[in-house]
C-alpha cells in the first residue's frame, strides 16, 4: 500500500479524532458540577476538534 492508498484512511482519523475531540469538548462545557478551569478545558478540546475537521476537509477537497 502506498502513501495515496492510505490518504483516505489518514483523513477519516483525522477527522474522527477531530469529532471525539468536540464530545468530549461538549461533555465537559456542560457538566454541572465542573469548575471554571475545566469548563476551559472542555472549550479548548471543542476549538481543537473543530481545527481537526477543518483540516481533513480541507485536505480532502484540495486534493493532496
Amino acid at each position: 500500500m502506498g502513501a495515496a492508498e492510505l490518504l483516505p484512511y489518514i483523513l477519516g482519523a483525522l477527522g474522527g479524532a477531530g469529532v471525539l475531540c468536540i464530545y468530549n469538548g461538549m461533555n465537559r462545557l456542560r457538566a454541572p458540577e465542573a469548575d471554571k478551569q475545566r469548563r476551559r478545558q472542555g472549550l479548548w478540546l471543542v476549538n481543537g476538534g473543530v481545527v481537526l475537521i477543518a483540516v481533513s476537509l480541507a485536505l480532502t477537497i484540495t486534493g493532496v
